[in-house]
C-alpha cells in the first residue's frame, strides 16, 4: 500500500499479475461513495486471498479490469477446474484511459502461433489497450536522430587520416588525453574531439554502405519430434475444452464435458512425453553408433549440429577482396587469390637454397672446419658468423633471438 500511494502520483499506474485471489462477488470499491461501474463476475468462488485483495483495492482506489471492460473470461484453465485469479487493476480515475480489456487462452494462443509447447501452461495471457498521452513530435525526432548510417570500411583510401590536418588533430587529441587522465571532465572532453575527428573522416573519405534488404525469418517453434498423431490430439483437446467452457446448460453435463476435457489432455501430455521421449532416445543412439565408427570426423559434426552450436559458420567465407576494393566470389579467382597470397606468405626474399641431405655429412669430422677462426684474425672470434645468421634468420621472416658467449 505504501508503494501505491507513492509512485500513483508519479504517472501511470498499473497493478497486475497472479495474486491467488478469488474474489466472487466481492467489490473493489466503496459502494454509495465511488462512483465505479459494477463488475460482472463469472467466478463465484471466494477465499481468503480475495477478501484481503478486494479490501486492499478499495483502500488504494484502485479498480479491477477483470468484468468491466472487454470479454471476462476464466484466466486459470486446468484439467483440476477453472477459476479467475490473475488481474490487471488501475486508478479510478484512470479507467476511461483503458480502451480494451482481452483474456486470451493459453490454447488460443498456441494455435494462433502454431507453436507446439513441450508443456501447456495452465493461466491465460492477460493484455490491455490504454490510450496515454504523448507527444509525437518527440518520438518522431528521437527515432529521426536514431538512424544508423554505416560506411563501407573495406574500402579505406590511402590517405585516411594521413593528411597534415588531422595528424596534427590527431597527436593534440593524444595529447589532451595523456594531460588529462585524472580529470574525467576533460578526458570526456578530449575523446569527444577525438570521435568528432575520426566521424568527419569517416563521412569525408569512406562510401556509404549499401544495405541489402534481408527478409529474417522468424524463429521457428517446431518440434522436431511432433506428428499427425499429436496434432490430431492436441486439436481434439482443444474441442473439448472450448465445449466446456461454452456450455451453460445443466450442471450434470457441464461435468461429463469437463471429465471428457480432462482426459483427452491427459491424453495428449501422455503421448506427447512419450514422443519426446523416443525422439531424444533415438538421437542418443545415433552419437553412439557414430561415436563407435572409425570416422569421428562425423561425430563431432554432429555434436556441433547440437543447440546454439548449429547457428555457428562452419566454413571460411568463400570470396576474396581485390586490388580494387571489390568483392569477388568466383571459384578460380578465389584460388588464385589464396595461392598467390600464401606462396608470397612462404617465399624467401633472397631465394636462398639449402643444401640436400647427404648420409656422408653424418661421418664429417667438423673439428677441423675452424668455424670460430677468422682468416684475418685467427684469435677472435668472428662476429661476421653471428651477423650472417642472424641476417639468415631474418629473411626467413622466424623471428629468432640469437646470443653467442664467447671467450677472448
Amino acid at each position: 500500500m505504501t508503494y501505491c500511494n507513492k509512485y500513483q502520483t508519479k504517472g501511470y499506474t498499473i497493478i497486475c499479475g497472479d495474486f491467488n485471489a478469488r474474489c466472487g462477488s466481492n467489490t473493489d470499491y466503496i459502494e454509495g461513495v465511488d462512483d465505479i461501474k459494477p463488475r460482472t463476475t463469472i467466478d463465484t468462488t471466494e477465499n481468503y486471498n480475495g477478501d484481503l485483495f478486494c479490501e486492499f483495492l478499495s483502500d488504494t482506489n484502485f479498480a479491477m479490469l477483470n468484468g468491466r471492460i472487454g470479454i471476462n473470461d476464466f484466466t486459470y484453465i486446468s484439467p483440476r477446474g477453472r477459476s479467475v485469479v490473475d488481474y490487471i487493476c488501475v486508478p479510478y480515475e484512470q479507467l476511461e484511459s483503458v480502451l480494451d480489456f482481452k483474456i486470451m487462452r493459453m490454447s488460443d494462443i498456441i494455435n494462433t502461433l502454431n507453436y507446439n509447447p513441450e508443456s501447456i501452461p495452465d493461466h491465460s495471457l492477460l493484455s490491455c489497450d490504454i490510450k496515454y498521452p504523448v507527444n509525437v513530435d518527440e518520438i518522431s525526432n528521437h527515432y529521426a536522430n536514431e538512424v544508423k548510417i554505416k560506411r563501407n570500411a573495406r574500402k579505406i583510401p590511402d590517405d585516411f587520416l594521413i593528411s597534415d590536418e588531422v595528424r596534427h588533430k590527431v597527436l593534440d587529441t593524444i595529447e589532451k588525453i595523456e594531460h588529462s587522465v585524472y580529470l574525467d571532465q576533460n578526458v570526456q572532453n578530449a575523446y569527444d574531439e577525438f570521435h568528432k575527428l575520426i566521424m568527419n573522416e569517416m563521412e569525408t573519405k569512406l562510401p556509404l554502405l549499401q544495405q541489402k534488404n534481408i527478409n529474417k525469418r522468424s524463429k521457428s517453434f517446431y518440434k522436431p519430434y511432433w506428428n499427425q498423431t499429436l496434432q490430431t490430439q492436441w486439436t481434439l483437446s482443444c474441442e473439448c475444452e472450448k465445449k466446456w467452457l461454452k456450455f451453460k446448460g445443466p450442471p450434470h453435463k457441464k461435468k461429463l464435458l469437463k471429465e471428457n476435457y480432462c482426459t483427452e489432455r491427459n491424453i495428449f501430455d501422455k503421448i506427447n512425453r512419450k514422443f519426446k521421449r523416443k525422439y531424444q532416445i533415438q538421437k542418443e543412439n545415433e552419437l553412439h553408433e557414430k561415436l563407435k565408427s572409425t570416422n569421428k570426423r562425423e561425430f563431432w559434426k554432429s555434436i556441433g549440429k547440437l543447440g546454439i552450436a548449429n547457428e555457428r559458420k562452419i566454413q571460411i567465407p568463400w570470396e576474396v577482396v581485390d586490388s580494387d576494393g571489390n568483392i569477388n566470389t568466383g571459384e578460380k579467382i578465389v584460388l588464385k587469390k589464396w595461392k598467390s597470397d600464401f606462396e608470397t606468405l612462404f617465399s624467401n626474399k633472397l631465394n636462398v637454397t639449402t643444401p640436400e641431405y647427404s648420409a656422408e655429412n653424418d661421418q664429417m669430422d667438423l673439428s677441423n672446419l675452424n668455424l670460430f677462426k677468422h682468416p684475418a684474425q685467427p684469435n677472435r672470434h668472428p662476429d661476421c658468423l653471428v651477423e650472417r645468421l642472424k641476417n639468415y634468420f631474418k629473411d626467413a621472416k622466424i623471428m629468432t633471438h640469437i646470443s653467442c658467449t664467447s671467450d677472448d
